[in-house]
């Protein structure tokens, strides 16, 4: 006969979750493979041991598992950033669940979900953003500013210039007006 217990452990981990149990003096109880991994320690690093003794960062303002037992109640879809004590910068999406019997508290659950490589990407992809956006000004040949025959036809061949795909050089002593700038607009 399956045992439930093998079960719920097959479940566990083998889900993209974090699982992180404490009792209710907030010790560790069970740490999933994947919570090892988001937190980059191993099991016998955390296990008996409360989140403040193994996590920087890490108080009963910003702790969820901390909340959560001190109110009984659930915390629900928070974004914690802290870091493990071996510097690793960890960003999660945290639920924590009050684990009660005959209306004591006799623990919390906490399921995490892994955000770190995401805020990342998506810091990077700000910065990438930022630098296309400043890198974006377009301007016309109407924007040039400057009334000579020599600008005037240098206009007309980068007209043309520009209904092919090559580069355009536009060259000229200091002071000429070979560039356009914001000032003009």
């Amino acid at each position: 006969m399956i045992k439930i217990e093998n079960i719920l452990n097959c479940l566990i981990n083998n889900l993209n979750l974090g699982i992180h149990i404490v009792d209710n003096d907030g010790k560790t109880i069970y740490y999933n493979d994947v919570m090892a991994s988001i937190e980059g320690l191993n099991k016998d690093e955390v296990m008996g041991k409360k989140v403040d003794e193994y996590l920087e960062d890490v108080d009963e303002e910003s702790s969820t598992i901390i909340k959560c037992i001190k109110s009984r109640k659930k915390v629900k879809d928070v974004i914690q950033r802290y870091s493990s004590n071996i510097g690793k910068k960890i960003t999660t999406i945290n639920t924590t669940i009050p684990v009660m019997e005959n209306n004591e508290l006799i623990g919390a659950i906490e399921i995490a979900q892994d955000m770190t490589q995401f805020k990342e990407v998506n810091e990077k992809l700000c910065k990438l953003q930022s630098v296309l956006k400043s890198s974006q000004d377009h301007y016309v040949f109407n924007d040039i500013v400057g009334n000579s025959d020599a600008l005037n036809g240098a206009i007309n061949k980068a007209m043309r210039a520009s209904l092919s795909n090559s580069p355009v050089l536009i060259y000229g002593e200091t002071g000429c007006g070979k560039e356009v700038t914001n000032s003009y607009k």
